[in-house]
């Protein structure tokens, strides 16, 4: 705090809970009292949550009395997973700040996809997802990241041309969207640590492509020509299930390697 020069520092997340059985060893341990200790002490102000639980999960992390927020991965294509969390957020009326907004790069990315998130013409995918977060009723603010200048002129449009999405766009973008994106990995990277030095944050974006695409050659490509990583390596999996654990979307990851290394490129 010296450091920042601040005297208080306003919002303090117990960090990055990313399965119940972790929560309930933190607890135990006393990450609470500390939380609560430093309130006390007047060295935070506010005492907030980040977390990737889904469903029920969250449910139980959101309803402690002691957090006031909470910072969770949400977007366009996800919002399917979310919804009991937004429950206990309107139940328990907690601030919440939403990052990934833009699904680590896949809305952008895939313009003609989440071409339903756009309510006019001339506006970008990106805009319209990012005024489709702006218009939820139980979101405090959205942390948009930037790689170039016309990202942030990008993000800065959508701010400056906001006006609230109706209910029943919100409902016509829910439906076009359905289940179908919710098993897409977003980039984190918390699976980046294999026993076998498996690069699995790679071989699962690229499984992205293959998701969007239709196609196990859009994967290859991605592999070959954007990550110089052959779908062989996928094929030393163990099966050990540790990247599972730490998987913050509980994806199958295991069952993906073992696909990806059957894949076969395409013969020219």
């Amino acid at each position: 705090m010296k450091r920042l020069g601040l005297d208080a520092i306003d919002f303090y997340h117990v960090w990055c809970v990313a399965s119940v059985e972790n929560w309930r060893k933190r607890k135990k341990d006393g990450v609470l009292e500390a939380f609560r200790k430093m309130k006390d002490e007047g060295l935070i102000r506010h005492i907030c949550v980040s977390s990737h639980l889904i469903g029920d999960q969250i449910k139980e992390l959101l309803m402690e009395e002691l957090f006031e927020g909470v910072l969770l991965g949400y977007s366009a294509y996800n919002f399917n997973v979310r919804r009991k969390a937004f429950d206990a957020i309107a139940e328990r009326n907690l601030g919440c700040v939403v990052m990934n907004p833009l699904g680590g790069g896949l809305i952008p990315q895939n313009p003609g996809i989440f071409d339903f998130v756009k309510t006019h013409a001339d506006e970008t995918v990106a805009e319209g997802a990012l005024r489709f977060l702006f218009s939820h009723e139980r979101i405090s603010s959205v942390l948009v990241g930037f790689e170039t200048i016309q990202q942030v002129r990008e993000a800065v449009k959508a701010v400056e041309g906001f006006h609230p999405i109706s209910e029943a766009e919100i409902e016509r973008m829910k439906k076009s969207l359905g289940d179908a994106f919710t098993d897409l990995c977003t980039g984190c990277q918390y699976c980046d640590s294999c026993p076998e030095d498996i690069q699995i944050p790679k071989l699962m974006e690229a499984y992205n492509h293959k998701r969007l695409k239709g196609t196990d050659q859009a994967l290859l490509q991605r592999l070959a020509w954007h990550w110089n990583v052959p779908s062989s390596e996928a094929g030393k999996c163990t099966e050990c299930g540790q990247c599972e654990e730490l998987c913050t979307q509980h994806l199958p990851i295991i069952s993906r390697m073992a696909e990806i290394a059957g894949m076969e490129p395409k013969k020219e």
